[in-house]
């Protein structure tokens, strides 16, 4: 009797690396073959796939790298790799993912979803928003990483101003005026920050949120010149002018001073700015600062600026490494279950460990809070998905409208002069990619 009971429990005090794992009936299978299209062999290793590795450990992963592609602009190319290898597994960035769905290349997810009971709830809703949105309803797809901006300010310095802290979906223009409030010969109301000062790139976020775009719809027509460019031009010049935004070119004498024995990591890692914008990469910067006493503050985020008329949304939405299943897949549920243990809890602690993670995970149980601040703020907006915006801000650009607004913030001309050069050159680039379209 003492044996049989012995007998019995030795079976249910099993070692957690005893027990049977999700994936114990994959792993006992014969070595089996997956292709995985990833931009190329030791980065997918880096990302996903030691530890996927260890996940299926007789599973043999062979990488069909599109990054000839990438670094020669083709997505032909992309198109013409797919075909010939015929990967099992798909990891694409954003912007070719809706094209891969419109060529009846990825299967859709959902049959196996239903087949599965998969809880698609426990991800980050406005993530699968934006891919069923891609998918016309349906899911040909799922993210394990997302990214997306938020305000950052300064807390210690609201209060010893006595200055009420940035509430939830805030405008662009509240946050300008909230910055105006504070004393500029002592400290900035707010920062942007750039490597290389160019007041257009501010401009050219604002002009996103509000959903304007340089280009119509679809690209087929230029949007002709509209007040509210301008406008919004002209409030971020003023307010560098004025000096309540930091800006490394232009400022009084005494503003100078403040920021010169800053750290060169900026006003706000610094304590020296009130306000910041950024995505969740800057938590550590700031966690950075704090820890190499740089900084000694305490800090807060709410959710980015957004749109007076559509509080609720955001075009800032990153979406990651979109892993899909090829309509050709050699083993489809082999290749489901490698889909689903990519978008694990386990994977989600190996991500969040991970220095290459590149951003938040998309399982909501993991955007909580980090260093006892909570991350609501870079999930509470849900993605605009009412039409694509175009902002073609390519190096010529850049180069134009960084000169043309310099010259205003250095009083040689005025805010619709530069508004005029720079919408020149938009034309001109609206011209030149006609000619070059086939």
């Amino acid at each position: 009797m003492l044996l049989t009971i012995g007998f019995l429990l030795s079976g249910c005090w099993k070692t957690q690396s005893q027990k049977e794992s999700p994936y114990s009936s994959l792993v006992k299978t014969e070595s089996t073959l997956i292709k995985v299209l990833y931009i190329n062999n030791d980065k997918f290793y880096r990302d996903y796939g030691f530890w996927l590795k260890q996940g299926f450990p007789n599973i043999q992963f062979e990488v069909v790298s599109y990054e000839e592609a990438i670094k020669k602009n083709d997505k032909q190319l992309l198109f013409e790799i797919i075909n010939k290898e015929n990967p099992d597994l798909i990891s694409i960035d954003h912007s070719i993912f809706e094209e891969l769905i419109k060529r009846g290349m990825l299967i859709d997810l959902e049959p196996l979803m239903v087949r599965d009971q998969y809880n698609v709830g426990q991800f980050v809703q406005p993530v699968i928003e934006y891919l069923r949105h891609d998918g016309k309803g349906r899911l040909f797809g799922l993210t394990p990483i997302f990214n997306s901006r938020a305000l950052f300010y300064n807390k210690t310095l609201f209060d010893r101003y006595q200055i009420p802290y940035p509430s939830e979906r805030m405008t662009w223009l509240e946050v300008f005026d909230t910055a105006k409030r504070f004393p500029n010969h002592e400290v900035y109301g707010f920062e942007y920050p750039l490597s290389d000062f160019n007041p257009m790139i501010l401009v050219n976020e604002i002009l996103l949120t509000h959903g304007l775009s340089y280009w119509g719809p679809n690209s087929k027509k230029l949007v002709q010149s509209n007040p509210q460019f301008e406008a919004i031009m002209s409030k971020v010049i003023n307010a560098y002018q004025e000096g309540y935004i930091y800006s490394s070119e232009h400022q009084d004498t005494e503003t100078v001073n403040v920021a010169a024995d800053a750290s060169l990591e900026g006003m706000f890692l610094s304590g020296r700015a009130a306000m910041t914008y950024g995505n969740y990469y800057f938590l550590n910067d700031i966690e950075a600062a704090r820890f190499n006493k740089s900084a000694s503050f305490d800090w807060s985020l709410v959710p980015e600026p957004v749109d007076r008329d559509s509080k609720d949304s955001t075009y800032n939405y990153t979406l990651y490494d979109i892993f899909a299943i090829h309509s050709n897949v050699r083993n489809q549920d082999l290749a489901w279950e490698i889909l689903k243990y990519i978008h694990s809890d386990q994977s989600a602690k190996n991500i969040s460990l991970s220095a290459n993670s590149g951003g938040l995970s998309t399982l909501q149980n993991y955007v909580t809070d980090k260093w006892g601040k909570s991350l609501s703020a870079f999930h509470q907006l849900h993605p605009k998905l009412d039409g694509e915006v175009k902002i073609p801000f390519n190096n010529d650009l850049a180069e134009a409208a960084k000169r043309a607004t310099l010259d205003v913030l250095r009083g040689i001309s005025s805010s619709k002069e530069a508004w005029n050069q720079i919408s020149t050159v938009v034309e001109e680039q609206y011209v030149k990619r006609n000619e070059e379209a086939p």
